[in-house]
């Protein structure tokens, strides 16, 4: 996405089956695109606990809160951004929806 907004490139992929693989199945993806990206953003359907860089996604990996930022920094050669799903929404309508200018 660039800095109005547009999308460069997508992807919809059915979840990968576990932390590990879900992601490998982000970096794959990531250096498999025609797009030259700069930085990531990963947004999960859970908790995710910026002070640890952890996520809870138990519809995805579980019970347990996975390392996800050390994750994905393993894989990824670039600036990674995360968070929920709720933040996500909520960042994104005040960027470029009816919250916009909104604090």
């Amino acid at each position: 996405m660039d800095e109005d907004g547009n999308i460069g490139e997508k992807q919809k992929l059915p979840a990968a089956a576990g932390f590990e693989r879900s992601v490998e199945q982000i970096a794959c993806w990531l250096s498999a695109t025609h797009a030259c990206p700069v930085a990531a953003g990963v947004i999960i359907p859970g908790i995710y606990d910026s002070a640890t860089g952890c996520a809870w996604a138990p519809n995805l990996w579980g019970r347990e809160f996975h390392p996800l930022l050390a994750a994905l920094r393993r894989h990824l050669a670039v600036p990674i951004a995360t968070g929920n799903d709720r933040t996500g929404s909520v960042l994104a309508e005040q960027w470029l929806g009816i919250a916009g200018g909104l604090r």
